[in-house]
């Protein structure tokens, strides 16, 4: 694995990257599939062995869509985690008005400013994060319990 470039000016940004990169150096490779969300993830899903724990994940991605393509993504997630036996998680880490059915935190300001991204487990919010990992401000129980 060729070393990291270095983000102009983001020498913290830099050694988060690097230190990811040094943790997982030794897994092994993921797969990478080229496509549609929508399109590939049930076949993905589906291939998952049925004794696992299947995990939906996903970070800044749902801005790119259209509304009605988010609701569709997150009926999809919702039906094949419902339809595994053995059930799995929905995360999310989207900016609070992405994904309208997740109460947007307290903690938010809603300024756009802001750029916070929620963190939602199940549709729960559980902490804000800063958009490129810089951060996480864990949520109080009771507001991750709301949503």
């Amino acid at each position: 694995m060729a070393p990291v470039a270095r983000l102009a000016g983001r020498g913290e940004r830099t050694a988060r990257l690097s230190a990811a990169v040094e943790a997982v150096r030794a897994a092994p490779r993921p797969r990478i599939v080229r496509g549609d969300l929508i399109d590939e993830l049930p076949a993905l899903a589906a291939a998952a062995p049925p004794e696992a724990t299947l995990v939906v994940f996903h970070s800044a991605v749902l801005n790119y869509l259209p509304p009605a393509r988010r609701e569709e993504f997150a009926r999809l997630v919702r039906s094949l985690l419902d339809g595994r036996p053995g059930g799995g998680h929905w995360i999310s880490n989207e900016h609070h008005s992405v994904l309208p059915w997740i109460t947007a935190p307290e903690q938010h300001s809603g300024r756009p400013e802001d750029g916070r991204l929620t963190l939602a487990l199940d549709g729960r919010p559980v902490a804000l994060t800063g958009p490129h990992g810089e951060s996480l401000h864990r949520l109080p129980k009771a507001a991750a319990q709301r949503g």
